[in-house]
């Protein structure tokens, strides 16, 4: 069986979403009797740089076709301040799709079905071309929710646009993975004549990747969190409570330390000029290996979910939580409490705060700190990994699912 690959985000491109897909593919081009072409955005992609320690997974694959998406951020920024109705239709990056006539002509091998990883949604909207041009089986997937997601916002053009675009692809997907049970639920309320097409499929993590990777108590306690800051994903959140210890705490500096790493936009480049703090420090961003390490060399490990105050609608599975769990540390978790993040945390050594509740987060803190000082590993050391988040194993059910859709569209 000939499976069409299509993602903007694909490795070695370096991105979150390249990641995931990335992990997906790399065990599904395991599997016996399936041969997977690859249809992807050439390299350099705008805001997804190409990171080499990201090479093992572009292996695999039978063919690969590569667009060009010809993309500057200062015209986007313009065009964005000049056009009512903006560029994202869906996004910044539709001259993916509009090339899709000129793909066809460079793809040799007519698919058997068709896999789509999303975000970016263009790469959804080339998928739908593809389906209807090959008339074969379209498997689509979703990282995020697309009109249901709590943090975007559309204009009424876009709106109008997007709305069309979501139930067209969902009329035309033979099945939907989306990556929280929270989130098929909101679509199942939305769309209940799909019911039968929505299908889990989480974030995952790479099994080859877990590592033993011991515990020292000879330096500083160590937070860390690495991934973007943008919007309300801010450390703005820790600022009051970095205050709280640099005066309670005479000497912290001396026995802990919070370690940032990954982009960030200029409301959380300003915080980290203007607040500075003797215990905290941003490093820049780091590529995949580069991140894996600074993680490994943690006590806590930070995760800051957007606040979204109705737990139903918090529905973002945080991919960097799978990167947590290989360090094999805990994880403190900003995050709306009964979201997904939280319900996925359920199974791993954790604490879920709430963003706006600095008092228990800084009493995790402090609990952090005694333990840290009592030296007690069985606090932050995981011993063992939640299965179900296995890239291995999730591979091997979309591979049942693939050759299912296969099978009925051939009946």
């Amino acid at each position: 069986m000939r499976i069409l690959l299509c993602s903007i985000a694909f490795p070695p491109k370096s991105d979150p979403e390249c990641l995931q897909t990335g992990k997906y593919f790399y065990f599904l081009s395991k599997i016996k009797d399936l041969k997977i072409d690859v249809l992807t955005s050439s390299i350099p992609t705008l805001f997804m740089q190409k990171d080499d320690s990201l090479i093992k997974y572009d292996n695999g694959w039978d063919e690969k076709v590569e667009i060009n998406i010809p993309e500057n951020k200062y015209i986007n920024y313009i065009l964005r301040k000049l056009l009512p109705y903006g560029v994202d239709f869906p996004d910044s990056k539709f001259l993916f799709y509009w090339q899709w006539r000129k793909t066809v002509k460079k793809i040799k091998n007519k698919p058997d079905i068709i896999y789509s990883r999303s975000y970016p949604l263009s790469s959804t909207i080339m998928a739908y071309k593809l389906k209807k041009y090959y008339n074969v089986p379209w498997i689509l997937h979703l990282s995020d929710p697309w009109l249901l997601s709590p943090i975007h916002y559309y204009n009424k053009w876009q709106l109008k646009w997007h709305q069309k675009w979501e139930k067209r692809c969902f009329e035309s997907a033979n099945k939907i993975c989306l990556t929280s049970l929270n989130t098929i639920d909101l679509y199942v309320d939305q769309y209940p004549e799909f019911k039968n097409k929505f299908e889990y499929f989480p974030n995952v993590y790479d099994p080859e990747d877990i590592k033993d990777n011991p515990l020292s108590f000879d330096n500083k306690l160590r937070f860390v969190y690495t991934g973007g800051l943008t919007n309300k994903r801010s450390v703005s959140w820790f600022i009051p409570i970095f205050e709280k210890l640099s005066n309670n705490y005479p000497g912290i500096e001396d026995k802990i330390e919070f370690i940032f790493a990954g982009s960030m936009d200029t409301a959380n480049r300003k915080l980290f000029e203007k607040y500075q703090f003797s215990f905290v420090k941003h490093v820049g961003i780091l590529n995949y290996k580069q991140a894996l390490a600074l993680q490994n060399s943690s006590h806590i490990l930070i995760n800051i979910d957007n606040p979204v105050n109705d737990s139903k609608k918090a529905v973002f599975f945080p991919s960097k939580l799978l990167d947590y769990f290989l360090s094999k540390r805990r994880i403190l978790s900003l995050s709306t409490l009964g979201s997904t993040t939280h319900q996925v945390l359920k199974y791993y050594s954790s604490d879920v705060c709430d963003n706006h509740s600095q008092t228990t987060i800084t009493k995790f803190i402090e609990k952090a700190l005694y333990e840290w000082q009592s030296k007690n590993q069985d606090y932050f050391f995981v011993d063992r990994l939640p299965v179900q988040y296995s890239a291995k194993k999730n591979a091997e059910r979309l591979a049942i699912l693939i050759k299912a859709a296969h099978e009925k569209s051939s009946e």
